[in-house]
């Protein structure tokens, strides 16, 4: 038998994406609530969702970095900030919501070690508080320009109509619907200017806000949480 045949086969190399998946693992393994501790609770049908749901959400960061930046969330700050949004992103069961974690994190990830992690941590405590009807009233807001107001209405249906003037007693047809019930819609809004994230200048009691847009603080947390 000839020396050649002795020697083991050659391992083939990481690529890029196995090399992210490691960090992935890395990330995971550092957190007590995804990591050994949940080894005996994996079993479980509920822990085991919420745990893919932050898994699959780690995969779409770190496809979305690439794989000389994904090396950046493995690190003390990004682990942090990952701990502590990790309960309402598993328990994230609509997607509106989880991909605005997602999107935090993906943000969070590309500071590496430069700076700004206050901004972020303080991006997640906003985060933390709101529920998706919020998050859609401050994503339709956000598709205006900085400066520019509108009338979010309840009527024909819950809308954001662009500009102050709004029919009530003759409503247009709807412009940009929110697909939520007015009272759900107007609690968020009510919710969100007590956060500082929106104003309006005025209420109608048959349902809607006149002249209403993001405050600084508003586009703070789209910045963070949108891609």
């Amino acid at each position: 038998m000839s020396e050649t045949d002795h020697r083991q086969p050659k391992t083939p190399a990481l690529t890029g994406k196995e090399k992210t998946m490691i960090g992935i693992e890395g990330v995971l393994m550092a957190i007590p609530f995804v990591g050994p501790s949940l080894a005996h609770f994996v079993s479980e049908p509920l822990t085991e969702l919420r745990l893919k749901r932050v898994e699959e959400s780690l995969k779409e960061v770190a496809e979305a970095l690439g794989d000389v930046k994904a090396k950046f969330m493995v690190n003390e700050e990004f682990v942090n900030l990952l701990e502590n949004v990790l309960p309402d992103l598993s328990r994230a069961t609509d997607e509106e919501r989880r991909q605005r974690f997602r999107d935090l994190l993906t943000n969070a990830a590309e500071l590496a070690t430069s700076g700004g992690w206050e901004e972020a941590r303080l991006a997640a405590e906003l985060l933390k508080q709101i529920d998706t009807p919020g998050l859609v009233v401050l994503s339709e807001l956000a598709k205006l320009n900085k400066g520019e107001t509108a009338t979010l209405a309840s009527r024909p249906v819950p809308q954001l109509a662009r500009g102050s003037s709004f029919d009530y007693d003759n409503p247009p047809a709807p412009q940009r619907r929110i697909l939520f019930d007015w009272q759900v819609v107007d609690y968020w809004t009510q919710q969100l200017r007590e956060n500082g994230l929106l104003l309006f200048h005025s209420g109608d009691a048959r349902g809607g806000f006149g002249n209403i847009y993001l405050t600084e603080r508003g586009w703070f947390l789209v910045k963070w949480t949108l891609r």
